[in-house]
């Protein structure tokens, strides 16, 4: 990989959990963890773009590939690192 793909500071490290809920069609929330179940909501895209692809691509147990997912949280991170 080369690089370090991190998320608000902290690495997304092989294990990482990140939790992408949908309370509405309009709104997610992001929950990241290193060291067990997320215990919060670390991020809210304002975006409707990036809400409504990300729920497009990700429902579902195999909807997308490990590649796929791979890119989504990279640029993911990408964008709300800003």
């Amino acid at each position: 990989m080369g690089r370090d793909t991190l998320f608000q500071g902290r690495p997304l490290n092989k294990g990482t959990i990140i939790f992408l809920t949908w309370p509405d069609s309009t709104k997610m929330l992001v929950s990241v963890s290193s060291d067990g179940l997320p215990s919060g909501v670390d991020a809210t895209p304002e975006s409707t773009n990036v809400i409504s692809a990300l729920f497009d691509v990700f429902p579902g147990s195999d909807s997308v590939s490990p590649t796929l997912k791979a890119s989504v949280t990279s640029g993911l991170t990408a964008l709300l690192n800003g």
